[in-house]
């Protein structure tokens, strides 16, 4: 394995693509000891089948961050950035007053956080968040548990489809759409609610540094956009409705752009 002093680390195209994968393999490693633990103590199909799905959307992951870092040696491709980017620590730049002066420039690029239990990666265009990962999210916030506990995606079809899941280019969400699984609107409400609950862990961080690769992206598709200002000021009413222990998450209303 490559080490950070090693020479070729230094080639922006590596880089890249170590940023990329940063936190993959221990969140891996972590879903499989669960799938492992659950057939050991007898767990039904079902449970097996939301730790095989988390681990799957890992893998997913991976696949993507390989399929969009140059090749080394070969000609730059247009989706990646040219600049070195803005480096920094939360130390210094809190989250929240990160995210809200990428959106008054109207940025366009991928900011990666790199928290003590989890990175984050969102996707910037116009200023507007258009995609977020994280690689270590709580029971139930990856997409297909969400449509599931939305009651508009029935377990069956997500398992057919995440089959098909693999295909180069293929997202989960757009193959639900295409396969007539899930309506367009469905999969915006499932991305929006999964795009909030993962900024709220995100502003919770205390402690980070950060790198914002400007022109870069990881994923082309864009099912929803949403407005910086509305995620700060939901995390806010959701931080409220915790601490007061209220709680159907899904009942919280969301602003897109």
């Amino acid at each position: 394995m490559l080490g950070m002093d090693d020479p070729l680390i230094h080639n922006d195209d590596l880089r890249r693509l170590a940023d990329s994968l940063q936190g993959t393999g221990g969140a891996m490693r972590t879903w499989l000891g669960a799938i492992k633990a659950a057939g050991d103590h007898g767990e039904d199909d079902e449970a097996l089948m939301r730790h095989l799905e988390r681990a799957a959307r890992y893998v997913e992951q991976a696949v993507k961050a390989l399929s969009t870092a140059d090749a080394v040696g070969g000609e730059e491709q247009e989706s990646q950035p040219t600049e070195p980017g803005i480096v920094g620590s939360t130390r210094t730049v809190p989250i929240q007053n990160l995210l809200s002066f990428l959106s008054e420039i109207n940025a366009g690029g991928v900011l990666r956080i790199y928290g003590s239990d989890e990175t984050f990666v969102l996707q910037f265009n116009g200023g507007a968040v258009v995609y977020a990962h994280g690689d270590n999210p709580p029971e139930g916030m990856m997409l297909g548990e969400v449509l599931v506990t939305m009651q508009a995606l029935h377990r069956a079809d997500l398992i057919r489809v995440m089959e098909q899941s693999s295909k180069p280019g293929a997202t989960l969400g757009g193959l639900l759409v295409q396969e007539g699984c899930i309506t367009q609107d469905q999969l915006g409400e499932a991305l929006s609610y999964q795009m909030r609950h993962l900024c709220h862990r995100l502003f919770s961080v205390e402690e980070a540094h950060f790198r914002f690769q400007e022109g870069e992206r990881v994923i082309d598709r864009e099912d929803v956009r949403m407005n910086v200002t509305g995620l700060l000021l939901e995390s806010a009413r959701l931080k409220d409705e915790s601490d007061n222990e209220t709680g159907n998450w899904l009942a919280v209303p969301f602003s897109l752009e």
